[in-house]
């Protein structure tokens, strides 16, 4: 019964601290993500956003949902500038607040069919996902360089 206890003891122990170190990985790789969507960077953005779809954590996390939904828009920039309005991409960015005004000057008219700019919508992903971090869409969390201090001689 001790040795049962001691190892229950030990477990609530470590888990925690597992959890913390999962959760700030998790943060560190939302950040990088929407910093390589900041500066326009693929690349980047397909290393980060791959480790956070592979945290469990991020399931449950809003910035990492606005992820996917840059993911899927950025894969159709690369097909064409604009998606269909029955297209997944217009259902997933039509349930954004404030997405048809941020849009609207770019929309298309075809015939009957309204076609949305996919780099707007982009965009708009970009300033959600830093705005939910707390930042302008303008400005990557990117580390401060210390200028070296001219010494005269």
């Amino acid at each position: 019964m001790h040795k049962q206890f001691a190892v229950l003891l030990v477990l609530c122990a470590v888990f925690p601290v597992a959890a913390a170190e999962q959760d700030a990985a998790l943060r560190t790789e939302i950040e990088g993500a929407v910093d390589a969507l900041v500066l326009n960077d693929r690349p980047a953005f397909d290393e980060h956003y791959a480790r956070v779809k592979a945290n469990p954590g991020a399931a449950n996390d809003k910035v990492a949902g606005v992820l996917d939904d840059a993911a899927l828009v950025w894969d159709v920039l690369f097909l064409s500038p604009f998606f269909e309005e029955g297209s997944d991409a217009y259902r997933q960015m039509s349930a954004y607040p404030g997405y048809a005004d941020a849009v609207r000057r770019s929309v298309l008219k075809a015939g009957d069919q309204r076609l949305y700019p996919a780099a707007d919508s982009l965009r708009f992903l970009t300033r959600i996902a830093a705005a939910h971090l707390g930042r302008s869409e303008t400005t990557p969390a990117l580390p401060r360089v210390a200028r070296a201090r001219r010494t005269k001689t």
